[in-house]
């Protein structure tokens, strides 16, 4: 039995990042409902699409229920409120003030179900002149000053390639609630999560602002070891064009080693020596990537090649750890799938991704509806 068994979650996101946190908890074995607006749908049905079918949608919504309710119509807000009285978890995506207009805010769902664990999930949060206004990955890294640490040499700051703030906003959402879950099997109440995307940002640069706080001068890309500053802990270009990464800015040790594979014994007492960077320059520019990956692999520890996405995907690590799974789907044939970390994931995880409202009725049922009265609420348009 996993974690999560009998634990029912409705999933009010859309968009990917956050589906991403109901995700993980349906692989932690959570019945997961994704309520979507008929016709719509989360926006990851439209995104990465092969054929007519969203990868990015079997990524992120495998394993998930879905009903199609009209939230704008009293009667599909009824039916919301009849699965909250049948739910331990509410995940909600929506903007502060979409949720007090639609009626679907903590204080008119915790009068329903006291025992409601409900996590909202926005840029700003509930509060403040901040809370209505959105926001995406790049404002909040600009906000929080983690793009400020990401620039090209010119000074300009760079377009992040991953989307570290809409993810770890996704995690922090999942540490909340699974905190929440144990907490009620003590109180017996419920809990309301205020996730915010620019508080899950700032514990990611803990080592830099530690360092401004304990030497009042902000880090700089380029300056501080960690961004660039040293030759330990940096980025080289290789004969062919190609990037190799080494990370070793604190084990003496392994730098000492470095330093002999690569015959610069010279360079051994110069760990955080910045003009030493130019030397390792020239050096990384003399042989090839693969040249470099064949000499400090299996010798040198924190050295990596710079893997383009397509390398890194069919790398024999990622064969290793099973990161992505390939999965037979109608009218597709074998695709390719990535997949939740070991710790999480579930040999018995369903691995279907539903059709837009494709589980309505059933659930709908579940509550007691009949299906006279199903029949009416999609005439009158309040399901699909």
């Amino acid at each position: 039995m996993r974690p999560l068994s009998g634990v029912r979650v409705l999933d009010l996101t859309n968009m990917p990042p956050w589906s991403y946190a109901t995700l993980l908890l349906a692989e932690l074995g959570a019945e997961v409902i994704k309520v979507e607006q008929p016709g719509v749908g989360d926006v990851s049905r439209k995104l990465a699409m092969r054929s007519d079918v969203s990868i990015l949608h079997l990524i992120v919504n495998r394993g998930k229920k879905s009903i199609a309710i009209n939230l704008k119509s009293k009667a599909g807000r009824n039916i919301f409120y009849k699965l909250c009285q049948v739910s331990d978890i509410v995940v909600v995506g929506f903007n502060p003030a979409t949720i007090r207009r639609l009626g679907i805010d903590y204080e008119s769902i915790s009068k329903l179900n006291e025992q409601i664990i409900y996590c909202s999930i926005s840029a700003f949060g509930y509060e403040g002149k901040y809370a209505n206004l959105s926001a995406h990955d790049i404002n909040i890294m600009a906000l929080t000053g983690a793009l400020s640490m990401m620039k090209q040499e010119s000074g300009k700051p760079i377009i992040p390639g991953v989307l570290l703030a809409d993810f770890a906003t996704a995690l922090t959402a999942v540490i909340g609630i699974l905190t929440a879950l144990l907490e009620r099997q003590v109180s017996g109440k419920g809990k309301n999560l205020d996730v915010t995307m620019v508080e899950s940002v700032f514990p990611f640069m803990s080592l830099f602002i530690a360092d401004y706080l304990a030497s009042g001068k902000v880090p700089r890309s380029g300056e501080h070891v960690l961004m660039g500053g040293m030759p330990c802990y940096n980025i080289y270009e290789t004969k062919d064009g190609r990037y190799i990464t080494l990370g070793i800015p604190l084990e003496h040790h392994i730098w000492e080693k470095f330093c002999k594979t690569v015959g610069r014994e010279d360079l051994i007492e110069k760990q955080y020596d910045s003009k030493a960077t130019e030397e390792l320059r020239r050096l990384f520019k003399t042989k090839s990537l693969k040249e470099w990956v064949e000499i400090l692999y299996s010798s040198v520890e924190c050295f990596a090649p710079v893997l383009e996405l397509d390398e890194a995907l069919k790398s024999e690590l990622v064969a290793e750890r099973r990161i992505v799974f390939s999965k037979d789907y109608p009218n597709l044939g074998p695709v390719t799938i990535l997949s939740t970390p070991s710790c999480i994931r579930s040999e018995d995880t369903p691995m279907h991704a539903p059709k837009l409202g494709e589980h309505t009725e059933e659930i709908l049922r579940m509550l007691g509806i009949h299906d006279e009265e199903i029949a009416a609420l999609k005439r009158e348009g309040a399901i699909m």
